[in-house]
């Protein structure tokens, strides 16, 4: 049999080991995996090379529809390409929003034949409104999202009750809850109290979005989903107590994951001194210690996946000078992501298998597309991150590929670089460039579920 693609001389990564062997790619699908050198039309060599389970970015704003003056799916998908992912979920606070299933469908449509890596969507719950759960989760959402507090728009956070009928209808549909956790109480008193009093600060942003309003809220999800027996994920994870709090929760049986992002890896709120304004986000990067603790979370697997949780904003709102009130939160760094992690790899803070673990496999199994995608075994697509673990990334904003012309990382360098991006046995990105056109698909969850 001649085969469509061949992967030689890399070391392929799982979870649990490293080896080196040839891969073999039929019709998008991993066809065969050994030593010999199986005849193909195309050849990729990767000697000296690592070769990943395509990257999952579970959770992405490409902000289309209704915001496409910020971001969109051709260049958001072309960006998180050129990073080394091949899969991404896309979060559902675009306008309209992607709470009822005409919505859902509308968005489908409008961002149909735009992306260049595979994707999924999410539903959103908004206030106390929850009568569209069921038909949310006919249409094949991945999951939903809800969020605790002022998320920058028009996305309200329901009461607890609601909250606790949400949980249980959700339970019955057997999908994740996803939470945007900080406590809305704590972090509209300070916010309130600090613009009365003339206070525009950055730490004062910082203040009201501190650790105690995520470990309140974290802590509220556990006792919700403990009642309710809902599968919860804590989204964007950045304080040390939330990581305690997700542990106990699942020592008791309740089924919380939590997942974090490079930002909470690689900075602290001094870096505010380096990056200004551009570097708010809600929650807000913190200290030292909780970058610790979010490495850690990843090494012992307390913490379960990492994403990018990249949020475009226009340039002249990111970068204004006024008040840190209204400076929008969100930052974009799909592009570089993938090197931000080898990077760490490459300090030691983590390994290669345990990156894998976080971003391949776990973001399959949790949200139920292993082993379609999050694997490399015969039978799975054939998507692939072929890394060099040795080459030097300088990120300059002017060559970056964003839709808008600037990058927070400018001028930050990083060791380790995607150098092939492969998604279902085509080469879709190769050395820092997208190559050809958008060819990325959307696919149901419940399709993978019934292949199985």
């Amino acid at each position: 049999m001649k085969y469509d693609l061949l992967i030689k001389n890399g070391v392929i990564v799982s979870p649990s080991e490293s080896l080196q062997a040839n891969i073999a790619v039929k019709n998008g699908k991993i066809a065969a995996i050994g030593n010999e050198e199986f005849p193909a039309g195309e050849v990729v060599d990767a000697r000296g090379q690592f070769v990943l389970p395509g990257v999952i970015d579970i959770h992405v704003h490409y902000r289309e529809p209704g915001m496409t003056e910020r971001d969109d799916f051709y260049h958001g998908s072309r960006a998180s390409a050129i990073g080394g992912c091949t899969t991404v979920f896309d979060m559902p606070n675009t306008l309209p929003p992607v709470d009822t299933a005409e919505h859902f469908a509308f968005k489908k449509q409008c961002i149909a034949g735009k992306s260049f890596v595979d994707y999924c969507l999410w539903g959103i719950i908004i206030g106390n409104d929850i009568s569209h759960i069921g038909e949310l989760a006919e249409c094949g959402i991945i999951a939903y999202k809800i969020f605790l507090g002022n998320s920058g728009g028009p996305f309200a956070s329901p009461e607890e009750g609601a909250l606790f009928e949400a949980f249980r209808q959700i339970e019955k549909t057997g999908l994740r809850v996803c939470v945007h956790a900080e406590d809305r109480g704590f972090s509209e008193y300070y916010e309130k109290k600090f613009e009365l009093e003339g206070r525009n600060d950055y730490m004062d942003f910082d203040t009201a979005r501190s650790n105690v309003s995520e470990a309140l809220a974290v802590s509220r999800m556990a006792a919700l989903a403990h009642f309710s027996g809902c599968k919860i994920h804590i989204l964007h994870t950045s304080a040390k107590e939330s990581v305690a709090i997700g542990s106990i929760a699942r020592s008791n049986g309740i089924e919380m994951t939590l997942e974090t992002c490079p930002q909470y890896l690689h900075f602290t709120k001094e870096d505010r001194l380096r990056f200004g304004s551009q570097l708010k986000a809600q929650p807000p990067v913190r200290t030292k210690e909780d970058n610790e603790a979010m490495l850690q979370g990843l090494r012992d697997g307390a913490i379960q996946i990492v994403c990018s949780d990249t949020a475009p904003h226009e340039k002249e709102k990111k970068m204004s000078d006024g008040p840190v009130w209204q400076i929008p939160s969100g930052i974009d760094i799909s592009e570089n992501m993938v090197s931000m992690m080898l990077d760490l790899v490459n300090a030691g803070k983590l390994t290669l298998s345990q990156y894998v673990r976080a971003a391949c496999e776990n973001p399959a199994r949790m949200f139920g597309i292993y082993p379609k995608k999050g694997a490399i075994r015969i039978g799975s697509d054939a998507d692939f991150t072929i890394v060099d673990m040795d080459k030097k990334v300088e990120v300059r904003a002017e060559t970056s590929h964003y839709k808008q012309p600037f990058n927070l990382l400018d001028g930050c360098a990083f060791r380790g670089a995607p150098v092939y991006t492969i998604l279902r046995g085509r080469v879709i990105a190769k050395d820092g460039e997208i190559v050809g056109e958008p060819g990325g698909e959307y696919f149901d969850r419940r399709d993978v579920a019934a292949a199985r």
